[in-house]
């Protein structure tokens, strides 16, 4: 629904029919509008506007959010049997609203065809009766800004549900343990539920879930398998949250950081959340995979990462300067697998700088490239067996090259490395 929305937007942007107006809205010229009213006469529905409706034919219903909307305001809606879409709007988001217990109660369960239902900004919904089991059709709910505390059970049973929205339910203290239920849920909003403090443990189960936020709540951890649903591409926030959490996990021995491969829109972005997500230095294996940066953290050349030992790097298509990572004196397996952009491997990736002239790679004992397509060079650190920090691989015993039909290389195998016992070449 998401992905057909955002397409036919942009093509009534594409045609004029509206025009942006400001970070989150749009205006529509008068005649457009008119235009609009009355190829959707007889199926959408606004209260305001008395005119007659054969009311068991609207599909659409907006009204204009009082502060008080009591029961007989929807009078007109008994009979609207087919009715999808329930639609509060406002001109002033900050104003207090109540609706009547009797339209929660009574009215809107009946609307059994419902696809779109919001209840936002409704000050006095702290409850949501167990009727709502009955709109089983229902894809798109939103309930922030709302006084609930828990949601009922039931709801998991909504498995149409798309998104559910709960932003700003600063009394929200937790959510169902049947989660895992709302199979097709794809975008859910937790910004701002201050009380919130922890994600149900199945939450894994949700495998089309892709936005998920929980900017503003007490959120630390994630529930276990959380990084394996491949639709996942937004985490909002969370990184702030781990920000600092992460470098305190002393026990944390293997990280692993990927990232969905649709997603690298915004290089810059993502370099900021590799940044931010810098693990203890007692971390053992490291693998990233799928990163859209162009750059590696800044924290990857840090040598006090004393402990590393085992480092993958895979499918990061948009790098195309290879870490320092010589200098990490632990490391003893190293796996670079499918980076796009890189030509040429030189003297970065050994980390020797006038601040630090040891001798690179002093630990490690097997080295793989795979899938490197457009490789074309292999550069040695410069100071050359002999010189004064000896070789670039002093302990380095196998090493593997496949499919890098470009690499020609100026590395001198038997300078570089004496200890070699294995060599694995192919294409």
């Amino acid at each position: 629904m998401e992905k057909a929305s955002k397409r036919l937007l942009d093509e009534l942007l594409s045609r004029s029919l509206f025009q942006p107006s400001g970070k989150s809205s749009f205006t529509m010229h008068d005649l457009i509008i008119d235009l609009a009213m009355f190829m959707s006469k007889g199926f959408s529905y606004r209260l305001e506007v008395r005119e007659s409706h054969e009311i068991e034919r609207v599909r659409h219903l907006s009204y204009a959010r009082e502060e008080f909307d009591v029961a007989h305001k929807f009078d007109p809606l008994k009979g609207a049997k087919c009715l999808r879409t329930f639609l509060p709007t406002s001109l002033n988001p900050y104003e207090k609203c109540y609706l009547s217990k009797q339209v929660l109660q009574v009215l809107l369960p009946s609307l059994r065809c419902l696809r779109v239902l919001s209840l936002s900004r409704y000050k006095n919904v702290n409850v949501l009766p167990d009727s709502i089991e009955n709109l089983i059709h229902l894809r798109y709910l939103d309930l922030s800004y709302t006084a609930l505390e828990r949601l009922p059970d039931v709801l998991c049973g909504l498995y149409n549900l798309q998104t559910l929205l709960l932003s700003h339910c600063s009394s929200l203290v937790e959510l169902p343990t049947n989660m895992r239920k709302l199979i097709n849920l794809q975008k859910l909003m937790l910004t701002g539920c201050k009380s919130l403090t922890k994600l149900p443990v199945d939450m894994r189960k949700l495998i089309n879930l892709h936005h998920l936020d929980v900017s503003g709540t007490k959120i630390v951890e994630m529930p276990v398998q959380m990084g394996r649903l491949k639709s996942l591409r937004t985490l909002a926030a969370f990184v702030d949250a781990l920000q600092g959490n992460l470098k305190d996990k002393k026990d944390l021995k293997g990280f692993v950081l990927e990232w969905s491969d649709e997603d690298a829109d915004d290089s810059l972005k993502e370099k900021d959340v590799l940044d931010n997500l810098q693990p203890c230095v007692n971390l053992e294996k490291l693998t990233i995979r799928s990163y859209g940066g162009t750059q590696f953290p800044n924290w990857l050349r840090d040598s006090s990462f004393f402990n590393i030992q085992v480092l993958r790097l895979k499918d990061c298509s948009y790098c195309w300067l290879m870490p320092p990572i010589g200098q990490l004196p632990a490391l003893k397996k190293l796996r670079i697998k499918r980076m796009k952009l890189v030509k040429t491997i030189g003297v970065e990736f050994y980390g020797r700088n006038e601040d630090s002239p040891i001798q690179p790679f002093q630990s490690l004992e097997k080295l793989q490239f795979g899938e490197m397509a457009e490789w074309e060079e292999w550069v040695p650190s410069g100071s050359g067996s002999g010189g004064e920090y000896g070789p670039d691989f002093p302990r380095l015993q196998e090493l593997f090259l496949k499919d890098c039909p470009k690499l020609r290389g100026s590395l001198l195998l038997a300078c570089h490395l004496p200890c070699l016992k294995k060599l694995w070449v192919s294409t």
